[in-house]
C-alpha cells in the first residue's frame, strides 16, 4: 500500500500501515445507561442459569414463499435466470421458540399476536420432554430480542394465561435482551443463527407449502434445530 508522504504527519512517516475492516459502533452503545441495562440483563440471565431453569430463545423472521435461490445448477450454455411472480408474493412472518436441550419447541406462522405465541410457547415447554428432565420446581425463561415490538408483552402474556385459567404463572419469566453493545455480541449471534436455520428450513420445504397452499400449519422434523436425539418436537 502506498501513502502520499505530504498527507501523513512527520511522526507517522515510516510506520507500516495495513487496511482493516471498520466496525461501526454507535455512540449510545457505550453510554452509562446502556451499560447498566446490559449488566442488569446479564445478572438476571446468570441468576436463571445458576438456578438451573429451562431456557427458550424466541426468534421471528420474514420469508417470501417465492424467493429465488441464490445458487443453482445450470448448463454452461444456459442463462442463470429464474422467472418469479410479481413482488406481491405472499410473505410469511414466522415465530419460533428454540430450547438448547429440546431443539425446536414451537414453530408458528404469524397469524397470532406475540403474547398469544409466548403463552402457547410456555404451555408447550411445560409439556415437553426437555422440561420433564428438570426438577418439578424449574421455571421456564423465555429470552426475546430487544425490539420495540416486545415492549409491554410480558403483562399481556400473563393476562392471556390468567384468562385461560393457568395457575402456575410463577414458573414463567420473560427476559428482554439488553441494548446492543460489545458486551452482548456473543449472545446476539444466537438470533442470527436461529433465523438463518428457520429460513433454510422454509427454503427447503417452500415447494410443498406452495403446492398445499396451507401456511397456517408448518411442520418441522426432529433434529433440525440441533435437538438431542429422541427429543419430541412440538409444532402447531
Amino acid at each position: 500500500m502506498t501513502v502520499s508522504t505530504p498527507s501523513v504527519h512527520r511522526a507517522l512517516q515510516g510506520v507500516p500501515y495495513s487496511v482493516k475492516k471498520l466496525h461501526i459502533e454507535k455512540t449510545t452503545m457505550k453510554s452509562t445507561l446502556n451499560k447498566t441495562e446490559s449488566k442488569e440483563f446479564i445478572d438476571t440471565l446468570n441468576a436463571h442459569i445458576d438456578t438451573g431453569n429451562m431456557f427458550i430463545f424466541h426468534g421471528e423472521t420474514n420469508f417470501n414463499l417465492y424467493m429465488a435461490r441464490l445458487e443453482d445448477k445450470f448448463c454452461v450454455s444456459d442463462r442463470t435466470t429464474v422467472d418469479l411472480p410479481p413482488t406481491k408474493a405472499k410473505t410469511l412472518h414466522v415465530q419460533n421458540g428454540v430450547s438448547s436441550g429440546s431443539g425446536l419447541l414451537l414453530l408458528k406462522r404469524m397469524g397470532t399476536k406475540r403474547m398469544l405465541f409466548f403463552a402457547d410457547l410456555f404451555l408447550v415447554a411445560l409439556r415437553s420432554e426437555g422440561y420433564r428432565a428438570f426438577d418439578s420446581a424449574t421455571n421456564v425463561a423465555i429470552v426475546m430480542s430487544n425490539t420495540l415490538a416486545h415492549i409491554g408483552v410480558e403483562e399481556l402474556t400473563f393476562k392471556v394465561l390468567a384468562d385461560d385459567g393457568i395457575m402456575n404463572l410463577d414458573r414463567l419469566a420473560l427476559l428482554h435482551l439488553g441494548p446492543y453493545g460489545p458486551i452482548l455480541n456473543h449472545i446476539g449471534v444466537y438470533w442470527k443463527s436461529i433465523n438463518a436455520k428457520t429460513n433454510h428450513y422454509l427454503t427447503e420445504s417452500n415447494h410443498e407449502v406452495r403446492v398445499r397452499g396451507d401456511t397456517s400449519r408448518i411442520q418441522c422434523t426432529d433434529g433440525y434445530f440441533d435437538s438431542e436425539p429422541g427429543k419430541h418436537v412440538i409444532t402447531r
